[in-house]
């Protein structure tokens, strides 16, 4: 998810169609594709935000977004708070 696949790559991968995979993924899942990839990036997000000193670019990057302010976006929609809020909170909790 990280290196940017997409949903139609993995339609294509599984041999079904765009439609047939996201049914299933809703199905087994209760998520679209696009749903788990982007949930697999937040979750990197924030092992490197909570377990590294990176600039948040770097975080962006190696966590497969295109830029650091979509990644900041991104990041609080799913998380309710700013990447670098988020990072403040953790290296609280380790302290």
């Amino acid at each position: 998810a990280c290196t940017g696949v997409t949903v139609e790559a993995v339609a294509r991968e599984s041999g079904l169609s765009r439609s047939v995979l996201q049914r299933r993924f809703r199905q087994e899942l209760g998520q679209t594709v696009l749903e788990v990839i982007n949930g697999v990036k937040i979750r990197r997000a924030e092992d490197l935000l909570g377990f590294t000193r990176l600039p948040l670019a770097e975080v962006a990057e190696r966590s497969g977004y295109s830029s650091q302010e979509y990644f900041t976006a991104a990041f609080r929609r799913h998380v309710n708070t700013s990447p670098l809020a988020y990072r403040r909170s953790k290296q609280a909790s380790k302290a």
